[in-house]
């Protein structure tokens, strides 16, 4: 490590330190959510790129649309397309065809060794009862506590871990208010599923999700052994949900993952060159994810279908990375100078705004309740992290596929009242420099 690095790594651990020290409570989220999940409600409103200075008239007019007028309002937004197969003439879903079967992972980021004298404690109290039979050193039991303690993410234990359907759950009765025993897993996985019904109109799709969890540490090699891991954690679940599933279901694979969890994921594509077991992955979502030359050039992998890199343009969190890469710093978006090569089609990336405010680090994916440090309450997006929002983001850009060629999207959210927002897009048809 050279001198420049050796000196801001202090100010690093520091930094986001100070990120970890407030926590994530659960104070009321079983209200929110349950809310949330019955009346979310988004209207998507387009501005192309030649009437990006004309902003205010394009608002005013969305303004003037009475709430009651949803549909009206994605058919005045959104062109419509021809009839596919799997509708009948009237435009309503017919499910004679295949049905789809999501498989949704969620994969957190890093873990920073912040100071707790709690988690000192329970770790030394479990390295010392449990030290014949650990096969961890004492820091990485330090940092699995952290992430248990710190929580308010979706994450898991190590490993690949299915999250239990809330309606399957036998623990969970009936005859008690279901949100109020969820976990908050759970409620993230009820509340991402809720918008994805939203966004595509679709409530015959069956959802399964699952928490991978990961070392956590700020090391380049750590992240690529941990990719090795969930490479042979999918193939196996792949395989175990499609003999489950009949010959009229088709699998699809989507992965969400934040901050350095991303980069865990694009090793994906080094896994596959390796075990070449035709890993496939439809979607996967990068939010607030370091990029770095060292996982850059796995975005052209035919493991990833589509790759969305979801960012906020004042991420000092996203750049700071100087650590664990061979780079002068860690950047928010994918380049051609970053990765040597014209960046590929099924690539869209994804400007943020919350508010017309650039969200940080944590707002993509913690759980806003109960620290204002981690999350800013003023925000039309609070309590939820705004991953859960993606989808009706992807619903939109899917059939703005269909007029033109790769987009990047800037994207502004706003709440006009309890739980109906709007999401103001403007269209980029030029690369990201």
């Amino acid at each position: 490590m050279d001198c420049k690095k050796f000196f801001q790594v202090p100010l690093i651990v520091f930094l986001l330190s100070l990120c970890f020290f407030a926590g994530c409570a659960r104070e009321d989220s079983e209200d929110v959510v349950r809310n949330f999940s019955k009346h979310y409600t988004a209207c998507v409103v387009h501005t192309e790129p030649e009437e990006l200075n004309k902003q205010e008239p394009a608002l005013a007019q969305y303004k003037s649309i009475n709430q009651n007028k949803l549909e009206q309002t994605w058919e005045y937004k959104v062109p419509e397309t021809e009839p596919t197969k799997n509708q009948n003439l009237t435009g309503q879903k017919t499910y004679e065809q295949k049905q789809t079967h999501v498989m949704v992972v969620f994969v957190h980021g890093t873990v920073f060794p912040v100071p707790s004298i709690q988690s000192f404690g329970s770790t030394l109290h479990t390295y010392l009862s449990q030290r014949k039979s650990l096969k961890k050193s004492f820091y990485q039991c330090y940092l699995d506590d952290l992430k248990e303690k710190f929580c308010g993410q979706p994450a898991g234990a190590d490993g690949l871990h299915k999250i239990k359907d809330p309606e399957l759950d036998p623990y969970l009765s009936e005859n008690n208010n279901r949100i109020k025993n969820m976990t908050l897993n759970q409620q993230f996985a009820q509340a991402y599923k809720s918008v994805c019904q939203e966004s595509f109109d679709d409530y015959h799709t069956k959802y399964s999700f699952y928490t991978f969890g990961w070392s956590g540490r700020l090391d380049q090699s750590h992240r690529k052994i941990w990719g090795h891991r969930l490479y042979h954690h999918l193939t196996q679940e792949i395989k175990a949900l499609t003999q489950k599933l009949d010959k009229n279901h088709e699998l699809k694979v989507i992965i969400l993952a934040h901050s350095h969890g991303g980069n865990v994921v694009l090793n994906l594509a080094h896994a596959e060159k390796i075990f070449q077991q035709n890993l496939s992955v439809d979607q996967v979502v990068l939010l607030a994810t370091p990029i770095q030359s060292e996982t850059a050039k796995f975005i052209y992998s035919p493991v990833f279908k589509k790759i969305y890199n979801v960012f906020s343009p004042k991420d000092f969190v996203q750049i700071i990375d100087i650590v664990s890469t061979q780079d002068d710093a860690s950047d928010r978006y994918f380049t051609q100078e970053k990765t040597g090569l014209t960046l590929p089609d099924n690539l869209v990336q994804i400007e943020m705004r919350i508010d017309g405010k650039a969200p940080g680090h944590h707002e993509f994916w913690f759980w806003g309740m109960g620290s204002r440090f981690l999350y800013r309450p003023e925000l039309s997006t609070y309590p939820f992290p705004i991953f859960i929002f993606i989808p009706t983001i992807i619903r939109y850009h899917k059939q703005l596929q269909e007029n033109c060629d790769q987009t990047n999207l800037s994207v502004n959210i706003k709440k006009k009242n309890d739980y109906y927002y709007t999401f103001n897009i403007q269209e980029q048809k030029v690369s990201l420099n």
